[in-house]
């Protein structure tokens, strides 16, 4: 990977949220991973009721894309400097990445069970 140089005048995050990241710098990689219940209901009162982790949507393996032949990528790049104005990100959600800078690796899981109650 070719070394480039990443300058930004300014950045504005109003949020970060569960296992997210936001970095200025290189890295190496990243694999955050989230797990979590939405529960909407139309009653305002919550039952003290534990949620365990055991649906499937949290255990099962992520299909992954199959490669059938081989990806050939040809980039070239004049400058070695990379110039951004202004970034400016409400929310960062479950399990992403928000870099100034470079990485090798990233692999990010987020798995969210909806629930709704009456």
């Amino acid at each position: 990977m070719t070394k480039r140089t990443s300058t930004v005048l300014t950045v504005k995050v109003n949020e970060v949220q569960s296992s997210s990241v936001f970095q200025i710098g290189d890295s190496f990689a990243y694999t955050p991973k989230s797990r979590g219940y939405a529960v909407s209901q139309l009653s305002p009162y919550f039952i003290d009721e534990p949620f365990v982790f055991n649906a499937p949507i949290f255990y099962e393996p992520i299909p992954q894309p199959v490669v059938s032949h081989p990806i050939i990528i040809d980039t070239f790049h004049d400058s070695s400097f990379i110039h951004v104005g202004h970034v400016k990100i409400n929310s960062l959600g479950n399990s992403s990445v928000f870099q100034i800078g470079s990485s090798n690796y990233i692999h990010a899981e987020a798995r969210i069970k909806h629930v709704r109650r009456k």
